[in-house]
């Protein structure tokens, strides 16, 4: 998996960028913590995000569009208004049932890494 760059942003306490906005590279499909808060605010509200006007939030909403993960709400005149895909769905119903992290904190089924 490639690192991903952070661009602007807050510092959060390990020293790299909390909720920033990644240099993701045309067709990449690695997501974001913003890409999962936009997913998870989707899925459970038709509300439109607070900031949905920020060049930021645009750009993580039209990859998440490309992505499949989510749709504009058929049921809402709204623009701004999205609703989970079934692609959508089920990627957080897999997030919801993801096994935590064990004694040596790695994530089972995956490559061991260090933390």
């Amino acid at each position: 998996m490639t690192p991903v760059r952070y661009v602007g942003g807050r510092e959060d306490l390990r020293g790299k960028t909390a909720l920033a906005r990644p240099a993701v590279t045309r067709g990449s499909k690695g997501l974001t913590p913003l890409h999962l808060m936009l997913l998870l605010h989707y899925h459970t509200t038709p509300e439109p995000w607070p900031q949905a006007t920020a060049p930021a939030v645009r750009e993580y909403t039209e990859h998440l569009l490309r992505l499949e993960l989510i749709q504009r709400d058929p049921k809402e005149i709204r623009h701004d208004s999205y609703d989970t895909t079934q692609r959508g769905i089920a990627f957080v119903e897999s997030l919801c049932t993801a096994p935590l992290p064990v004694a040596r904190w790695v994530i089972p089924n995956q490559e061991e890494r260090t933390v």
